[in-house]
């Protein structure tokens, strides 16, 4: 089967990007031919390329119709979808809130994939039909991350991970106190932090407890690490058996925070609760049930039945094109009056600055007028000798003053300072 997965990008490691990578390696693995597209290529293309998988940034580039479109991001997506208008295309989605997540509303969209209970609830309120609506799970490669023997109990280590965490987030303190107050070192990964790491599969086998959400969780929970969900946005609690099938329809992600004002006290209960047995139970179902094998033997199925469903027709291709641009129009609406608004804001400081150098130019010409003025008055040699006056008057005066402080001084500073003054008296007379 020849596949085109589409991405908004393939730059950074982030979590839409390295699913694409495994999915892309898994399936070339099973003999599929997989090529790659993304507007925008970075270090994931590479890390695609390296393992025999191209990445394209063109799709005139592909010359090879792809059998299924698998697409993530609907601008991308669309635009492969309308590329190749008679190539049914399954979406995936990875997020309610981001834009780039919205289904795709062409008439060759023939399947849509949701990672959670609530990415499924956003297809479903968006009038995707449920009957086209899967839900697969992020997932993790086991033979890649490997499970590591029972970590050490109390536990003495811990990692905050994840790209979206910033070291002075409330939470992240509230994280540092509580492993503070427990003897636990701490340390934190993730491009908010300004690091990041090229094998998270060595980094999670330092660690016996881990804060994240998504794919990191998963990753860390398959090498046997105890897992909090948390981010910045707030708190879930451990992944115990009890609570793990919950967890999993939410894909340990962030709808499942339900703790926003998080204190050190909830984050204590939580690592208070951890016990091994139940993180070994909690290991062993991730590494079962979220295999990445199992994930794209579902994605194979999909693709194969939109594949038998058979191409959309040219005018529906067209007509769902259309609603597709009218849709664009209406939630782009708003920032092309933010724009308007912007350029109205650029026009009225560009404005101010063009005043604001006029009058800058006005004081200069002034400054020059006064300066002309003061130095004709100070050419003039009546208002020079006054000056002249006044300069000595002040001098003579003060040395009066002076000598009016009886201070125990020598005879000789009394006798230099009586001379100052009739030199003073002299050039006053002489004024």
């Amino acid at each position: 089967m020849r596949i085109l997965i589409t991405n908004n990008t393939l730059g950074l490691r982030a979590g839409s990007e390295l699913y694409v990578f495994d999915i892309a390696l898994e399936l070339k693995k099973r003999g599929h031919k997989v090529v790659a597209y993304s507007s925008t290529l970075g270090l994931v293309s590479d890390m695609l390329r390296n393992i025999g998988v191209p990445t394209i940034d063109e799709l005139s580039q592909l010359t090879d119709t792809p059998d299924v479109i698998h697409a993530h991001h609907h601008m991308d997506a669309a635009a492969a979808g309308l590329h190749f208008p008679t190539v049914p295309v399954v979406q995936a989605c990875h997020g309610w809130a981001p834009w780039q997540e919205r289904p795709l509303a062409l008439a060759n969209v023939r399947q849509f994939v949701a990672t959670s209970e609530l990415t499924r609830e956003y297809f479903v309120t968006s009038g995707v039909p449920s009957n086209r609506i899967s839900i697969i799970c992020n997932f993790v490669d086991p033979t890649r991350f490997k499970y590591f023997e029972p970590r050490p109990t109390p536990l003495r280590r811990a990692l905050i991970i994840g790209n979206s965490w910033q070291r002075g987030s409330v939470v992240y303190q509230r994280i540092e106190e509580a492993c503070r107050s427990q003897n636990i070192s701490l340390d934190a990964f993730g491009l908010g932090m300004g690091s990041s790491v090229s094998s998270t599969e060595e980094l999670y086998s330092q660690y016996g407890l881990v804060f994240g959400l998504g794919r990191c969780a998963i990753e860390g929970m398959a090498m046997g690490c105890a897992v909090v969900l948390a981010d910045p946005n707030g708190l879930a609690g451990w992944v115990d058996d009890e609570q793990f099938d919950r967890y999993k329809l939410g894909n340990f992600g962030f709808g499942l925070l339900n703790q926003r004002d998080v204190t050190v006290d909830m984050l204590l209960s939580e690592i208070a609760r951890i016990n091994r047995p139940d993180v070994e139970r909690v290991t062993q179902r991730v590494r079962s049930e979220l295999d990445v094998r199992t994930a794209v033997n579902r994605w194979i199925s999909l693709y194969e039945s939109a594949i038998e469903e058979g191409p959309a027709t040219t005018s529906a291709v067209i007509a769902s094109a259309s609603r597709y641009v009218i849709d664009l129009k209406k939630h782009f609406g708003k920032f092309e009056h933010l724009a308007h608004e912007t350029e109205n804001k650029i026009s009225t400081i560009s404005q101010a600055k063009d005043d604001l150098i006029l009058q800058k130019k006005l004081l200069e010409h002034e400054k020059i007028i006064l300066i002309d003025k003061f130095d004709r008055l100070f050419r003039n040699s009546s208002i020079r000798a006054k000056i002249r006056r006044i300069k000595r008057r002040y001098i003579y005066n003060l040395l009066l003053m002076v000598r009016s402080i009886k201070l125990p001084v020598a005879s000789g500073y009394r006798k230099g300072l009586e001379a100052m003054i009739e030199r003073q008296q002299l050039k006053m007379l002489n004024d």
